[in-house]
């Protein structure tokens, strides 16, 4: 929960300027980012029990590691052109989809959407910020969820760890 935090911070500190942009000047790009974010959502609150109490094991974990790996240097080798102006709506979709994917532990969310976008032909700059701007959403969906399930009492938080994984993300 504080990792969520902290990182909705930073990414919210680091972005603010392109987050008003869009929401005052480029909306396309707004209402992109609020579909890419569609299916990691949905498998989220669906699978988040499952994924948190069945697929922690070290073998997924190992697989997805070196499977993630593969991805990222297939996707090196893509010609990539296009700008973050010229992303369209298949391209936001197979983004979105890759962040879904980086539910299962040891896929990384960042790698997945970054080697997505390579791999629909965006260049190296526009597939990253794509992929940040894409996790503010979903990392503050997480947040949520998990500070839900804190106020429930169905997770369990210490204020120490809380702070000091806040303060490694700050």
């Amino acid at each position: 929960m504080a990792l969520h935090a902290g990182t909705l911070l930073a990414l919210i500190l680091c972005f603010w300027r392109d987050w008003i942009e869009m929401l005052t000047r480029k909306r396309r790009l707004f209402y992109l980012i609020l579909l890419a974010s569609v299916p990691a959502g949905v498998v989220g609150v669906l699978f988040n029990d499952f994924v948190e109490e069945s697929l922690r094991s070290p073998y997924i974990i190992v697989v997805a590691l070196v499977l993630g790996g593969i991805v990222m240097l297939l996707s090196e080798r893509m010609f990539k052109h296009r700008s973050l102006e010229n992303l369209n709506l298949p391209d936001a979709v197979v983004i979105g989809i890759a962040q879904a994917v980086a539910l299962v532990p040891g896929v990384s969310r960042s790698g997945i959407t970054i080697s997505a976008g390579l791999f629909r032909g965006l260049d190296r700059s526009s597939s990253a910020r794509f992929s940040f701007l894409l996790s503010t959403p979903i990392i503050r969906g997480a947040a949520l969820l998990h500070t839900g399930k804190m106020m429930t009492g169905t997770e369990q938080y210490e204020l120490n760890l809380f702070m000091a994984g806040l303060q490694h993300q700050l």
